[in-house]
């Protein structure tokens, strides 16, 4: 069996690496799911000739800095997603999956479930892969609920709220 290891960042999993690639995740995801991702990878390169898969060298993100640049982030989001960092930028603290769900109702969107609010946060995960910009969220699994919570990042949360306002 290839040696594969996880590749962390944060405390959470980032991504796998076997001894021929480096597979990222759309999103960090907690250690405490790493075993299914780890057995879909063994499966996957029994299965192809993984020597052809070209890999993507992932550049340093940088902190977002200027209220404008971000603004223009904001505005060209969908308004799923603009709905999403306004509740979180006005809560300014952790919420959790059901009450974002809640939450967007209130501006219109009530054909959301929990897998919406993660389709959200992978489009982002493009977005700021093309800007080349760190996420401006977080996520964090409280098993207690069994569900996740979102916040804005504290060091992103007055320059967001400037660019949503303006």
């Amino acid at each position: 069996m290839k040696e594969i290891k996880i590749v962390t960042k944060n405390g959470d999993m980032i991504g796998i690496e076997t001894p021929t690639n480096v597979y990222y995740l759309r999103q960090p995801t907690p250690l405490s799911e790493s075993e299914e991702y780890l057995s879909t990878i063994q499966k996957f390169e029994t299965l192809f000739d993984t020597s052809l898969i070209e890999t993507e060298e992932i550049e340093e993100e940088e902190e977002w800095t200027s209220i404008s640049e971000l603004k223009e982030f904001y505005d060209d989001k969908y308004a799923k997603t603009q709905a999403y960092f306004r509740i979180l930028a006005e809560r300014g603290d952790w919420v959790s999956t059901r009450e974002i769900l809640k939450e967007m109702e209130q501006y219109g969107f009530k054909d959301m479930v929990s897998q919406s609010i993660s389709g959200i946060r992978s489009g982002n995960t493009k977005s700021y892969r093309s800007w080349e910009k760190e996420p401006l969220d977080d996520r964090e699994w409280l098993g207690d609920e069994w569900q996740n919570h979102y916040r804005i990042k504290p060091k992103y949360l007055e320059i967001l709220r400037n660019a949503i306002n303006q």
